[in-house]
């Protein structure tokens, strides 16, 4: 089969599950039964995952355009930063861009206790 006639998870799946109008903040979620409550947080978790994805592409992209130009125009503009610093600012970029990548991965596919 072609990838257009199976469609994506969100044609297939979220199409077919009844996701609640809208959260006034004082609506009461005990009074819903318990597949309603269910949908409606995985409604909420995939609208916060993403924003979450599209915050971490904006943070990682400006952090390495701003450590590219720092590396790039260390002598031309006379930054003039040692050696020392400028191992230290790749480093602690990499380990970031790295530990945010994990966390955002990690939040975005949890296993669940039974899959474990």
């Amino acid at each position: 089969m072609k990838s257009e006639e199976i469609g994506s998870f969100n044609d297939i799946y979220l199409k077919n599950i009844p996701i609640p109008v809208t959260y006034n903040g004082d609506e009461d979620y005990d009074k819903h039964d318990i597949g309603w409550q269910k949908t409606r947080r995985f409604a909420e978790d995939t609208k916060h995952r993403k924003g979450l994805v599209s915050w971490v592409k904006f943070v990682v992209t400006s952090w390495l355009a701003c450590v590219l130009f720092v590396v790039t125009f260390n002598s031309k503009f006379c930054f003039n930063l040692s050696d020392t610093v400028l191992i230290t600012l790749l480093t602690t970029t990499t380990v970031n861009i790295l530990g945010l990548a994990y966390i955002v991965l990690k939040g975005l596919f949890q296993l669940h206790d039974s899959e474990r």
